[in-house]
């Protein structure tokens, strides 16, 4: 059992080896070599097929994960979840796991792999956006990706006609939005000052 475990292992290995090689002699043999600045990345349309496919993703080859939430046209860029488990894979597996089919890009060029989804959603940031409006005379806690999809959250004891006129007039207006809870509870302070 241990001698087929080794036997497999170095056949692997020799293939690995054997296989860089001819790489790089078609590279040095074709159209461009290695130094060219007009390298163009591989997609799936030019990736090699499983015949020629080796693995190309290493330890050291960058992996870039972006997500582009169409609605809020916000791009994150992070970590890919579960990254160790692309490294020995070809494009080729790359480009099946994931596919263009399920809003996925995939790019590679220089030792780095882009990974790009397009999710057509809003940003997670952008669903936790507060905004204070008016209900029923109060000041209330409203949270969303929008002001027109926002979420009623909270009504405070703020009475509105009890805030001076431009903040009043800015409350009609909608112009009051926050990042952050934080930035929300110093301008609800702010108010109640006014009120006392």
């Amino acid at each position: 059992m241990k001698k087929r475990i080794v036997g497999r292992l170095l056949t692997v290995f020799v293939a690995l080896i054997l296989g860089s090689v001819l790489l790089e002699y078609d590279l040095r043999q074709g159209a461009a070599p290695l130094n060219s600045s007009e390298k163009k990345p591989l997609t799936a349309e030019t990736a090699p097929t499983v015949e020629e496919s080796v693995p190309v993703i290493q330890n050291d080859t960058a992996v870039v994960f972006q997500q582009v939430y169409l609605k809020s046209k916000d791009m994150v860029t992070g970590a890919l979840p579960e990254q160790h488990t692309l490294i020995g894979k070809s494009l080729e597996d790359i480009y099946r796991f994931y596919p263009k089919e399920r809003g996925y890009e995939v790019k590679y060029a220089e030792n780095e792999l882009t990974i790009r989804q397009s999710i057509n959603d809003y940003s997670p940031q952008q669903k936790q956006k507060y905004r204070l409006k008016i209900y029923q005379d109060l000041v209330a806690i409203y949270q969303g990706p929008t002001k027109e999809e926002d979420v009623l959250q909270q009504v405070t004891s703020i009475r509105y006609a009890l805030l001076p006129l431009d903040i009043q007039e800015k409350l009609k207006n909608g112009e009051y939005e926050f990042e952050t809870e934080d930035q929300l509870n110093d301008v609800l302070m702010n108010f109640d000052e006014w009120i006392e």
